[in-house]
């Protein structure tokens, strides 16, 4: 072979070599905005694209100029023409210190670094140098310090002299809460300083999940401002210019920061025992199918007791105990939760309804109710009761004393005491007279009995029909996971939780998380938590939950087989 040949051969063989050997991983970073306001937070996102590599990057060099809010971690798999590609991605939420940052400095994650960002704070507008500005944003918190899993409320106010064509008001970054909407927005006329204003209100509900300082990032309106006349002028020579001025489009887009807030939240009270439930004001309530206290032997009595919460989430109540009577049967007629925001706060209500079968004529004895909570205002344990009750249960229609069990009396009664009239002028009757009385009681009781059962079984039939199934609700989850619904996927979870796990029951995905305890299912569930509750809508896939959730429900499966309660006992045993 000559040498060119050699040469051309050598220069193709390291062509197909280069083109056949991978391409070099890269770590990347880049921000939602490079200009910001005030008190303004950015949201930094670093990718990388090597499936093999471990190292976490390295936030360290962040902490000198930025407050580190959250951090969020995923894996994305795409498969494009049967080739499969791995990236992970980490979202960083962060808030300057100060208005001089100018930059967000090189990250470091194993032997890969990413390049610097410049960012600029932009100083405010030259018009708004006064005292009150023309469009302005407050935030305020109605208390400085909280307890974990107690509701507050977090209120932004808009103030605009007219200045504003539309806007749209982006709720702040909390790191370690939940924040969610409360109620619709509120719009009037105020005066400030001389000044008239229109006022546009909105309430939150901030839910932290963390003791320890937490700081809530400000408030973000993006409004498009009215143009200057000056502008409407240039813009209304052409049938174009009229046609975006009449669509809304014509005045310039602003984004206008609000205050900062920070709140102090306290772990759980020591004297707090079981279920924990902050809030505002708790009530219980009842009614009942019979209110006069007095029911007939074979009619079956409903009573319905509500729990009233202001101040929590229906996630939060607890599955209180309706304890029955003795000498009576108690069967469960299922729960009704509701939710409903107020100025106020939130009000829940948990509804629990059972059905009771006295067992023979007497006096049944209710015991007390009672749900304890924790007063957020007073900061002390309380305790919401109802108090015990009695009913008279008196024999059916066309039962007589004498059929009834007798009870000895202490006193003795004399010989020649006279009997009731009533049972003197039945024993006056004649012998058929008396034997066709006994046979018609005789019928009344079989038709009442008979009528008491098939109202029974209706009842049993309808209660196993409600009873929730464990393997159902963890289809549910799969389903979910399955389509990349995250809404869905928490809803099915927390049902499947209280079904599956024994109290306290957890009311949010991070406190099921901690509570199952596994590196893999709660690395997914704050996955799925931070989806649905990050400021920016994040795509989620359900395959990471899917995987680490299987072995948990069949464990959980396997274990409600070997121990599954008995069936509520027949209302009618057989001897």
């Amino acid at each position: 072979m000559h040498l060119h040949q050699k040469l051309l051969a050598g220069g193709l063989l390291a062509i197909v070599l280069a083109s056949a050997s991978p391409v070099a991983a890269t770590l990347q970073a880049s921000v939602d905005r490079a200009e910001i306001l005030p008190g303004e937070t950015i949201t930094l996102t670093l990718e990388q694209d090597d499936p093999t590599a471990v190292a976490e990057p390295d936030l360290r060099q962040l902490e000198g100029n930025f407050q580190i809010l959250d951090v969020r971690r995923s894996q994305h798999v795409t498969i494009v023409n049967g080739d499969r590609s791995e990236s992970r991605s980490w979202v960083v939420v962060l808030l300057p210190n100060d208005a001089n940052v100018t930059r967000i400095p090189p990250i470091r994650a194993g032997r890969q670094t990413t390049a610097a960002i410049p960012i600029a704070t932009m100083p405010p507008a030259p018009e708004e140098a006064g005292s009150r500005p023309a469009l302005f944003v407050e935030a305020e918190l109605e208390e400085s310090e909280g307890f974990v899993g107690a509701e507050l409320i977090y209120t932004v106010r808009v103030y605009d002299q007219g200045k504003m064509q539309s806007g749209t008001l982006r709720p702040p970054e909390v790191a370690g809460a939940e924040i969610e909407t409360s109620g619709e927005s509120s719009n009037r006329q105020v005066i400030l300083d001389g000044q008239r204003y229109s006022l546009h209100e909105q309430r939150f509900r901030i839910t932290p999940q963390e003791s320890g300082t937490l700081q809530i990032a400000p408030a973000i309106l993006e409004a498009r401002m009215q143009p200057k006349p000056e502008e409407n002028r240039r813009r209304s020579r052409g049938f174009f210019s009229d046609f975006f001025d009449r669509a809304g489009q014509s005045g310039p887009l602003r984004r206008v920061a609000s205050n900062p807030v920070s709140l102090e939240v306290r772990a759980r009270p020591d004297a707090t025992e079981g279920w924990f439930l902050p809030a505002k004001v708790v009530q219980l309530h009842e009614t009942w199918s019979a209110e006069s206290g007095e029911l007939s032997f074979g009619e079956a009595l409903t009573r319905t007791v509500s729990l009233r919460v202001l101040g929590a989430s229906s996630e939060q109540l607890p599955a209180f105990v309706i304890p029955g009577p003795a000498g009576a049967r108690q069967y469960a007629e299922g729960t009704r939760n509701g939710t409903r925001p107020t100025e106020d706060g939130t009000i829940s209500v948990r509804e629990e309804s059972v059905t009771i079968i006295p067992e023979g004529p007497g006096v049944l004895e209710f015991p007390a109710v009672e749900v304890k909570w924790f007063d957020v205002d007073a900061q002390e344990p309380r305790v919401a009761r109802l108090e015990a009750r009695t009913f008279q249960v008196l024999p059916a229609a066309g039962q007589t004393a004498a059929a009834l069990p007798q009870v000895e009396s202490p006193v003795a009664v004399p010989d020649n005491q006279n009997v009731a009239p009533r049972a003197a002028t039945a024993l006056a009757q004649p012998g058929w007279m008396v034997a066709l009385g006994i046979v018609g009681l005789l019928a009344i009781l079989v038709l009442v009995g008979l009528g008491v059962r098939h109202r029974r079984h209706q009842r049993l039939d309808r209660v196993r029909d409600k009873a929730p199934n464990p393997r159902l609700l963890a289809r549910e989850v799969l389903r979910a996971c399955r389509a990349s619904n995250p809404q869905q996927a928490r809803s099915a979870l927390l049902q499947w939780a209280e079904v599956a796990l024994p109290d306290p029951r957890p009311a949010t995905l991070v406190a099921l998380a901690n509570r199952l305890g596994e590196d893999d299912l709660m690395a997914a569930l704050r996955d799925l938590d931070r989806c649905l509750y990050g400021r920016e809508p994040q795509p989620w896939s359900g395959s990471l939950l899917a995987t680490a959730f299987r072995p948990l429900a069949r464990r959980h499966a396997r274990s409600r087989k070997k121990t599954r309660p008995a069936p509520l006992p027949s209302l009618y045993p057989s001897p």
